[in-house]
């Protein structure tokens, strides 16, 4: 029974994992066209600065999950 808590719990890590992993990644591309159009407007650069705060939070959000994989790992091995 423990083994399935364990289990349980190692995947609702990774569906963490990925849903942060796409929101870095949707971030990223965002921040990407940003600072593509940011070269010709004003208000892309304020768009995409906005956007680097959001990839910024997704980042730590995936450091975070990660740290507690570590741990997870660490403690049941």
């Amino acid at each position: 029974m423990a083994t399935n808590k364990l289990d349980q719990h190692w995947d609702e890590l990774c569906e963490e994992w990925n849903e942060a992993n796409e929101r870095f990644l949707a971030s990223f591309e965002r921040v990407n066209k940003h600072f593509m159009a940011a070269a010709n407007d004003a208000s892309a650069s304020n768009a995409a600065s906005s956007e680097l705060d959001e990839q910024a939070a997704a980042w730590k959000q995936l450091e975070d999950i990660k740290l507690r994989m570590s741990n997870f790992v660490e403690r049941n091995s």
